[in-house]
């Protein structure tokens, strides 16, 4: 560069969201996926298998409802391009 020229330096300033999770256990699969969004986070849904029992037969679970959250509640979060939260639930 030469220390005589002006020349025009732009700066671009990103910042990337940074959160404690929530904690979602029991929520409604819809409601957590909204309430994660609406704080600007991306989510993955992922539908668990449902658990049998020790004779083959399926366990009762609730349907539709949040089982596990990764990461999970507490937990530092910071949202990049590439990082979704995903919520586990069982769909009937």
């Amino acid at each position: 560069m030469d220390p005589n020229k002006k020349y025009q330096v732009t700066f671009v300033v990103a910042s990337q969201l940074k959160v404690s999770m929530p904690y979602l256990i029991g929520e409604t699969v819809s409601n957590a996926d909204k309430q994660l969004k609406d704080m600007g986070i991306k989510t993955k849904l992922v539908v668990l298998d449902i658990p049998k029992d020790e004779d083959g037969n399926l366990q009762e679970v609730k349907y539709g409802i949040v089982i596990k959250t990764d990461p999970a509640a507490g937990d530092s979060y910071t949202q990049t391009d590439k990082s979704t939260v995903k919520i586990y639930y069982y769909k009937e």
